[in-house]
C-alpha cells in the first residue's frame, strides 16, 4: 500500500460494521497523515463521541506521526484520553504503514467509558473497597492519570461537571497521594480538570491552610 486512500473502498465498509456490532460508545477514526494534521480524518463512524468529522485535525499521538516515519511497533494500545466536554475515553491507535514500512495513517478506536466509571463509583459506595493489588507503571505519566482517573470514579462526577468544592476534593485526594510532587503534574492537574494554573495553587493553598 502506497496510499491510505487506496485501501480506503475497503476499510470504510468495514468501519460502518465496525460501529453496527460495537454500538454508539465506540468511535472509530481513519487518519492520513499525508493530509498534514489538521485535517488528517478522512472517514469516521461515531463522531458524535469526540465531536468530529471528515476533515478535521487528529490527536497529538497523530501530530507526532504526520512525517511518515518507520516504526517497528504496530500502535498504540488502551490508553485513556478526555473529550473537549471532559468525558473519559479508553482509546487505541493501529499505525497503518506504505510498503516501505514507514507509518502514513492510523486507525483508532475510542470508548467512552465515562457510564462506566460512574456504575462503578456507585457500586463500590455499596461493595466497598477490596484490598488493592501493587500495580507497576511503565512512566510517571502513567501513574498520574490512573490517580487523576482514581480520583473521578471516588467523587462519581466527570470533571466538566464537577463544582468548586468536588475540585477541591479530587485535588486534595491527588494531594495525599503524593501526585503534586510528580514533575509537571500542575500543569496536567489543571488541564484535566478544565481549570487554570493558578486556580490549582488556590486549591493547594486552601487545602493546606
Amino acid at each position: 500500500m502506497k496510499d491510505i486512500r487506496e485501501a480506503l473502498p475497503i476499510l470504510e465498509p468495514i468501519l460502518q460494521g465496525l460501529g453496527k456490532h460495537f454500538g454508539d460508545r465506540f468511535e472509530f477514526v481513519l487518519h492520513d497523515y499525508k493530509n498534514g494534521f489538521r485535517s488528517s480524518i478522512i472517514s469516521i463512524i461515531n463522531g458524535k463521541i469526540t465531536g468530529r468529522k471528515v476533515g478535521d485535525s487528529g490527536t497529538k499521538i497523530g501530530l507526532e506521526l504526520t512525517k511518515p516515519k518507520q516504526s517497528s511497533e504496530d500502535g498504540r494500545f488502551h490508553y485513556s484520553s478526555q473529550t473537549k466536554d471532559g468525558r473519559m475515553l479508553t482509546s487505541s491507535t493501529i499505525y497503518l504503514k506504505d510498503d516501505e514500512g514507514n507509518v502514513i495513517g492510523s486507525l483508532c478506536i475510542n470508548f467512552d467509558c465515562s457510564d462506566l466509571i460512574q456504575a462503578r463509583s456507585f457500586m463500590d459506595s455499596f461493595i466497598g473497597d477490596k484490598d488493592e493489588e501493587p500495580v507497576l507503571y511503565g512512566s510517571v505519566d502513567d501513574l498520574l492519570m490512573d490517580l487523576l482517573m482514581e480520583s473521578v470514579e471516588r467523587i462519581g462526577v466527570q470533571p466538566a461537571q464537577m463544582s468548586r468544592e468536588q475540585k477541591l476534593d479530587c485535588i486534595r485526594f491527588l494531594q495525599e497521594k503524593g501526585a503534586l510532587d510528580i514533575k509537571g503534574s500542575i500543569n496536567k492537574i489543571a488541564k484535566f480538570l478544565g481549570i487554570t494554573k493558578s486556580s490549582v495553587y488556590n486549591y493547594i493553598n486552601e487545602i493546606n491552610a
